[in-house]
């Protein structure tokens, strides 16, 4: 299917191009950057402003506004999110790209769209690689006790990708495309109408890649002499829109793929074989509607349908696939938000209810074919809660909240079933002002994780030994934190601390000889860490300054002592520059350093994965021409142009040097 995406992308560019172009020249006149036409501000009913953060001076809150969306040069969201500070962006060995949030587990960081979740409750995962960066208008990552108002399934924090929504009356449409190394090829299309009650956005997406390109110095046995990952090509396609018309708000987000899975490349023993996958299908619809009642009753609605196969090979030549594992999801949800004043305090109450069936098809293809009866499974999970915010004392400002979230599994398959998990979430932050340029503050929180279906009961095509009797994580967060100015440079200095109870890893198991893993609940985890974010502009130089920086010490915990937890880094920093040179030409410059970690070995032994600095230049020129109403930008670059190697994990390294050449159209 995805071989009919690109033609019909070229399509749309050229009806969009004729239908809206008389309509944008009568109607909208963009100033010179159009980034300013891009409301910032969440648009679906439900997807909480977090007001009393912002009055709290939003210490546990980080933004990325659209400008440096922009700037970023991104092709997918992750891409984006590398800019958030102590956010670990990685790829894993199944294929996906996840974010993790200061040392976070893969599975305790909720994504939401417009408020409306992204992760698949089977997984409580989503592959943000899917996403196109040209989707995202801002980002906020709530990096500790997120709420009862953000849902369930963020212990380890919540991103909040806001769409772009057009502000100004009349039609806009940009146009970009991106070439670059390793067969990249990607086309946006995005056009909107706002007519004051009502406003319409669409945006669609084609991206293509032949293959991550291999550093040089990477040491990928599997790999050979290829500039390219093995089985690391990628064809995606998507398509947004949403409707909002007075307090209503319909969202509509289609996305699909075809994509390989680079094999672990320090694997090759019949012992200890790499994954050997594809994924011929890979598509996830959502659908949803939102409504303001009253100014103090708001509600979301939302359908979900997740699809995805899995082809297993029997060799590296991925000629024809030997078993096919099948996915289906369909997963339903509401949220129920009123918002009040009472005692002097600002007081939101929020319900939300979710079922998700998930069903499981294997299939033998080769040499004989032959297919297993569908398992299914069922789950329904929800959250009742409550936040407050207002002044405690003096100029001291309160937030907190309390919430009561459960789990149920009235369908687990062929497997015997379970009891359900239900537990208790809390949090207290108190925020201080000190003068008219500082804030202090702490916060502390219990934050709760319940295993998901698929830890419980899925073994990935035989690769894992099942373990019914997982706990929920539970973790216990403290945190102290300043934000404020020092002569015109914005800073923020936070302290925390993750004591983690049950903590779900993995251990190595060999049966029949071959080496097999099994998910296990450790006597816990605990983290400690230090986060440093700046920010400056100098308008008379035309300069912008950009940085952050985390240390983060992980540990496991275990009857035997401490030892180290898999694939935590324990510095991630970051300093960009932006520099106007004269006329539309912008420099930029990002500096990336990724610390040590480390990876468990098939013999369940520790050993460090090596430190890597990363940079990546680019230069735009940007040209508005107002007699035309047109504003034209090109933009050139390179990533990792010194061509490190970065391991997130043993056997995967990240990209190597690439380069890119962008060009987009507004009107």
């Amino acid at each position: 299917m995805m071989t009919a995406v690109r033609p019909c992308v070229r399509w749309l560019l050229v009806i969009l191009l004729c239908s809206t172009a008389e309509s944008a020249a009568q109607e909208h006149t963009a100033g010179e950057d159009s980034l300013r036409t891009w409301s910032l501000e969440e648009i679906i009913i439900g997807s909480t402003a977090l007001e009393s953060e912002r009055r709290g001076a939003g210490l546990r809150v980080q933004r990325i506004q659209l400008a440096d969306v922009a700037a970023m040069n991104a092709a997918v969201v992750p891409d984006v999110l590398r800019t958030v500070s102590g956010l670990h962006v990685q790829t894993n060995s199944r294929g996906e790209t996840l974010a993790y949030m200061r040392g976070a587990g893969e599975r305790q960081t909720e994504y939401l769209l417009n408020g409306v979740p992204l992760n698949i409750p089977w997984d409580n995962r989503f592959d943000l690689g899917a996403l196109p960066a040209a989707l995202i208008g801002s980002v906020a990552a709530v990096r500790s006790a997120a709420g009862p108002r953000l849902g369930v399934g963020g212990a380890g924090g919540v991103l909040l990708l806001t769409t772009r929504a057009p502000t100004q009356s009349g039609s806009l449409l940009e146009l970009s495309g991106k070439g670059g190394s390793g067969g990249l090829w990607q086309q946006d299309v995005l056009w909107s109408r706002n007519t004051g009650n009502r406003s319409i956005l669409f945006t669609g997406s084609y991206v293509t890649r032949k293959g991550i390109p291999t550093p040089a110095a990477a040491d990928v046995p599997l790999d050979g002499d290829r500039d390219l990952r093995l089985n690391s090509d990628r064809t995606s396609g998507s398509g947004f829109l949403s409707w909002q018309e007075g307090r209503t708000t319909l969202m509509a987000l289609h996305a699909e793929s075809e994509a390989g899975v680079a094999p672990e490349g320090h694997l090759t023993t019949v012992s200890d074989p790499p994954r050997r996958w594809k994924y011929p299908v890979w598509r996830n619809s959502i659908v949803s509607i939102g409504r303001q009642w009253a100014p103090w009753v708001k509600n979301v609605f939302w359908l979900s349908r997740f699809e995805q196969h899995i082809d297993e090979y029997p060799d590296l030549s991925f000629r024809r696939p030997e078993t096919r594992q099948e996915d289906l999801d369909v997963t339903m949800g509401a949220r129920l938000l009123t918002e009040g004043r009472w005692g002097g305090f600002d007081v939101a109450a929020t319900a939300q209810l979710m079922t998700s069936r998930h069903e499981k098809t294997e299939s033998t293809l080769q040499p004989e074919p032959r297919t297993t009866a569908p398992e299914q499974f069922r789950e329904h999970n929800g959250v009742l809660g409550v936040d407050a915010a207002g002044p405690l004392s003096g100029s001291i400002h309160l937030l907190s909240g309390a919430s009561l979230e459960w789990k149920s599994m009235p369908e687990t398959g062929l497997k015997p079933g379970v009891d359900g998990f239900q537990a208790g979430t809390g949090y207290v932050s108190l925020q201080h002002p000190l003068g008219s340029t500082w804030t202090v503050g702490v916060t502390s929180a219990r934050e709760v994780r319940m295993p998901t279906m698929r830890e419980l009961f899925d073994g990935a095509l035989d690769r894992f030994l099942l373990n019914a009797e997982l706990e929920p994580e539970v973790t216990h967060v403290m945190e102290a934190a300043t934000r404020g100015q020092v002569r015109h440079v914005d800073v923020g200095l936070t302290v925390f601390r993750n004591r983690t109870f049950n903590t779900i890893d993995q251990e190595n198991v060999v049966v029949d000889g071959v080496r097999k893993r099994r998910r296990i609940n450790l006597q816990g985890s605990r983290l400690w860490g230090v986060e440093l974010t700046t920010a400056a502009q100098w308008p008379s130089l035309g300069l912008q300054l950009r940085g952050h920086g985390t240390w983060m010490r992980p540990v496991e915990l275990s009857p035997d002592g401490e030892d180290h937890l898999a694939e935590r880094p324990e510095i991630l920093s970051q300093v960009a520059i932006r520099k106007a040179l004269g006329p539309g030409f912008h420099l930029g410059l990002r500096v990336d350093y990724t610390g040590r970690a480390w990876a468990r070995t098939g013999s369940s032994e520790f050993v460090a994965l090596p430190t890597a600095w990363r940079v990546h230049p680019d230069i735009t020129y940007r040209r508005f021409l107002p007699d035309r109403s047109w504003f034209l930008e090109v933009a050139a670059g390179a990533n990792n142009v010194f061509d490190a190697v970065l391991l997130p994990q043993l056997g995967l390294p990240a990209a190597g040097q690439s380069f890119f050449l962008r060009a987009s159209f507004t009107r």
